[in-house]
């Protein structure tokens, strides 16, 4: 009983953030510190995931300017892809956040040597409620939060992506822009739908 409504809560919480991320007309952009961010992702995360013995690495590029975004919903896809990446990795395990700049661009990776995700999975796992093959039976999940990070980030004028073996690690790469863009997040995401086509 106590699983089930504790999946419900989760449920329920992750319906709520979509509706509520996707109904904000404007993001509420700010320029901060990544670091300040990634702190506050792995301060909800990590202790939830204590009983694993999990090593647990931060690099960042020496001064990386600061990013300008929406640091809510920034906090969320940190937290979500950290979280993650403790919950498909198995004790003796290794999580790193590599964390770097790049035309205009701070470029987040959140790399795990967990489990990894099926290769027919990957072009679907930005999909909403869509899990991975190897997960839906052993761990509980909504299918929410990859989609809601997809989202946030593509609204920011960025990308994100998946590399994953199975059975060696997955590698979660996403894109913001550095507070110095002279570009808003808006002309960002036209330029990249023009470099696309």
């Amino acid at each position: 009983i106590y699983k089930k409504t504790e999946f419900l809560h989760h449920y329920t919480k992750d319906l709520l953030d979509l509706s509520r991320i996707r109904a904000e007309k404007n993001l509420n952009l700010t320029i901060f510190d990544i670091k300040d961010v990634i702190d506050t992702a792995v301060e909800i995360a990590v202790p939830k995931m204590g009983e694993k013995d999990i090593q647990f690495n931060i690099e960042i590029q020496d001064n990386l300017p600061d990013a300008e975004a929406d640091k809510e919903q920034i906090t969320y896809v940190f937290l979500n892809l950290i979280a993650n990446a403790f919950k498909y990795t198995l004790s003796g395990g290794n999580v790193l956040v590599k964390i770097s700049q790049s035309d205009g661009f701070i470029v987040v990776e959140v790399k795990d040597t967990g489990i990894g995700i099926p290769a027919e999975d990957i072009p679907h796992m930005f999909e909403e409620f869509f899990r991975a093959g190897n997960v839906t039976k052993t761990t509980k999940g909504t299918g929410l939060g990859l989609s809601l990070a997809k989202y946030i980030i593509e609204r920011h004028g960025g990308n994100i992506s998946i590399e994953s073996e199975l059975g060696k690690g997955t590698i979660f790469r996403f894109t913001i822009p550095i507070s110095n863009n002279p570009l808003s997040p808006i002309e960002i995401k036209a330029v990249n739908a023009t470099k696309k086509h």
